[in-house]
């Protein structure tokens, strides 16, 4: 953004002077992704400010989809860019790969706003830049998330229901899924894709992501870091009618446009047996209302898929 339109910078404790911040020795382009959130009030932000990696190895973006920003005193060497009117993560992450291949970076760090970070996470990030340089199939770095005791990513997708990956330190070249923040992803990978997809511009972008990755024949490495992240859709009590419908037409186009036969037909068992724990579970039973009939809506879709194949 403008300087005239950019809150003042200020140098926080243990952050260098922005003078003396040589951003064309940084190899790593980081994206923190923010909505109705100020940066003291964001754990990745803070965590990123406990770091013990040298900032002057990475890039530091905010990306603020609030309609009014609650950005304050910007750490010294970070930049922020505002987009009031929401253009999601899809949005954001492309926008933090144009700003990377200016800068010359081949990775991209993406990370919401809620996630732990410990404090060697990002000198971790880089060791296991370096053992990849050999590995010119791997195009992502992912670490273990948990949400509370749950490991939800990385995954193992089946049509039934995914998998925890158990596999630490390893490249894989199987299909895995695994969630946005967190990911290392490759500049040059994304770009051969032409971006990250405007279909996917909030939810599934993940799902997505990764699907191109085993699609294209590249690989993931997995580490060993294990992270903390706030699911926003684990606590279904938590979850608006509005957002949530979303998240199921999300995941109605990804089954339909992106996956086979058996997926397409086992997403409505699923739907229809989520629907039933939700009935039971949940206040608000519009939930699982809205499962019912996202299920409903995709027995229609597959009516329809058969008729044109007659």
């Amino acid at each position: 953004m403008n300087d005239s339109d950019s809150p003042a910078k200020a140098a926080l404790p243990g952050q260098i002077p922005p003078g003396d911040l040589c951003i064309e020795r940084a190899n790593l382009y980081i994206v923190v992704v923010l909505h109705d959130r100020g940066i003291a009030d964001s754990r990745t932000c803070t965590d990123l400010l406990k770091q013990d990696c040298p900032p002057r190895r990475n890039a530091f973006l905010l990306y603020d989809n609030s309609a009014r920003s609650s950005i304050q005193a910007i750490p010294a060497g970070w930049d922020v860019h505002l987009d009031p009117s929401n253009g999601g993560l899809s949005a954001a992450y492309n926008f933090a790969i144009a700003q990377a291949k200016a800068l010359n970076c081949k990775w991209v760090l993406l990370l919401d706003q809620d996630t732990s970070l410990p404090r060697n996470f990002l000198s971790g990030i880089h060791v296991n830049l370096a053992k990849m340089q050999g590995h010119p199939e791997v195009v992502a770095i992912i670490p273990i998330i948990k949400a509370g005791d749950r490991q939800v990513s990385p995954l193992l997708p089946k049509p039934g229901r995914e998998s925890s990956f158990a596999g630490r330190n390893i490249v894989v070249s199987e299909w895995v899924t695994a969630i946005n923040s967190g990911t290392c992803i490759s500049v040059d990978f994304i770009d051969e894709l032409g971006g990250f997809s405007r279909e996917f511009w909030l939810d599934y972008l993940d799902f997505w992501l990764f699907k191109m990755i085993s699609n294209s024949g590249k690989c993931v490495y997995v580490g060993e870091m294990v992270l903390e992240h706030d699911l926003s859709v684990a606590n279904m009590n938590r979850v608006s009618i509005a957002r949530y419908r979303g998240v199921l037409a999300a995941e109605l186009r990804f089954t339909n446009g992106y996956l086979t036969v058996p997926w397409r037909l086992m997403i409505v068992p699923r739907l229809l047996a989520r629907a039933m724990k939700h009935l039971l579970f949940t206040r608000d039973k519009r939930l699982s209302a809205s499962m019912a009939m996202a299920a409903v809506s995709q027995i229609g879709h597959l009516c329809r898929s058969v008729r044109k194949r007659r």
